[in-house]
């Protein structure tokens, strides 16, 4: 997938092969988990390949839905929690460290979150988060 000698169409494949193995590696586990490698690899496609909104591994405005629909807590919420993370629960803690993980992947391709009709002032404000989570 990430083999830049190899021709598009195989690193398409391949990088669509690594999506079905990640949906199978969490099957009836941990959905959070599988999202977050599913959305480190729908980031890596959209940078290296471009948005195609026919191709859901490629759609920019599914990959923004997905993510926002799978942060744990408000932004508000987080941004007061981040500020005093150390002094909060070790769960708690974890709700930050997972929505860092499921929002650093969107960092490579924060200049193509401004086109279209994306969220782009709440993704801009979860991706300024980043920083202050643990």
């Amino acid at each position: 997938m990430q083999r830049s000698d190899e021709t598009d169409g195989n690193r398409l494949r391949w990088a669509r092969l690594a999506l079905a193995a990640v949906s199978r590696k969490h099957q009836g586990g941990a959905p959070q988990l599988s999202m977050t490698e599913s959305v480190a690899i729908r980031a890596y496609l959209i940078r290296e390949f471009g948005v195609d909104s026919s191709d859901a591994d490629r759609s920019l405005a599914l990959l923004c839905s997905d993510v926002l629909e799978n942060l744990e807590l408000p932004l508000e919420t987080a941004g007061r929690m981040a500020e005093r993370w150390r002094e909060t629960t070790r769960e708690r803690m974890l709700q930050l460290r997972r929505a860092k993980n499921l929002l650093t992947p969107l960092l490579p391709i924060r200049a193509m979150l401004d086109s279209g009709d994306l969220p782009t002032e709440e993704i801009h404000s979860w991706l300024d988060l980043i920083p202050k989570l643990p």
